[in-house]
């Protein structure tokens, strides 16, 4: 048997919240990544390296068409009063595909959001692209099941 090629997860469906719950409707990518930083070791009697994981880190980017100064206020919080604390929340990243075998849903916790950018083209939609950090991950839903397994709704015909 081979894969089912239709549950292929098309991002078109995904979605990503914010910390109230907001549904960012104007997203056109997220990504994120689990870094784990490690520590090399020679190790006697081989050739081989060794590796201790020391640390791990979470970082992402956030592509959106700008729509709201909503953002522009959490990342310029620093910049606009000595006293004020930097924004962190959280991010609801779900993946959904109709003809998916279910939905993937995490959630990014501790996220702080480092950097904007501003201005625009004439003739162009203006996107913002935002880096952010998180220091925890929660997987809420994840996608499972037989990708070998052919499509019940598809039935030959007679």
């Amino acid at each position: 048997m081979t894969m089912v090629p239709e549950y292929t997860i098309n991002g078109s469906f995904g979605e990503v919240r914010d910390e109230s719950g907001n549904w960012l409707s104007n997203a056109q990518e997220v990504t994120y990544r689990i870094i784990t930083n490690r520590q090399e070791l020679s190790m006697s009697g081989t050739r081989r390296m060794g590796y201790k994981a020391t640390s791990v880190a979470g970082e992402g980017t956030l592509r959106q068409f700008k729509v709201t100064s909503d953002f522009l206020l959490k990342v310029s919080e620093l910049m606009r009063s000595d006293r004020q604390p930097q924004f962190v929340g959280q991010l609801m990243v779900k993946l959904d595909d109709p003809d998916g075998l279910g939905i993937e849903r995490v959630l990014l916790t501790g996220v702080k959001f480092w950097e904007i950018n501003g201005g625009w083209r004439v003739g162009e939609l203006v996107e913002e692209e935002i880096p952010f950090t998180f220091t925890g991950i929660r997987p809420i839903d994840r996608i499972s099941g037989d990708m070998n397994t052919p499509l019940d709704r598809y039935t030959p015909l007679a």
